[in-house]
């Protein structure tokens, strides 16, 4: 099994940002060397506070399918996506990095 993964963020969809972030967060606790590539409206959700921003993919429902999303992911336990940045889950030896164009 390759010890690296590059995870291709080209939308700033919340549920795709999400799942891209839980992918990411699985392998770096497999021990593996994960890279981030924001690109194209992906790149909207590095702002500060962008993470919580976005907009879901194709079930917005007007509003209410992006709080029926985040109501399910605090049930299950998931972590909003800044946690899963930041998080502490990644294991002693593993580098961890984001790199933002935005200050």
């Amino acid at each position: 099994m390759a010890d690296k993964a590059t995870i291709i963020v080209h939308s700033g969809d919340m549920d795709k940002v999400s799942s891209a972030l839980i992918i990411a967060n699985g392998a770096l606790a497999m021990g593996m060397e994960v890279s981030l590539f924001f690109t194209f409206w992906g790149l909207q959700r590095l702002k500060k506070g962008g993470l919580e921003k976005g907009p879901l993919s194709k079930m917005n429902m007007l509003g209410l399918g992006k709080w029926m999303v985040k109501r399910k992911m605090k049930k299950a336990g998931i972590p909003h996506p800044p946690a899963l940045i930041l998080s502490k889950r990644v294991p002693k030896g593993t580098r961890s990095r984001l790199s933002s164009p935005f200050k």
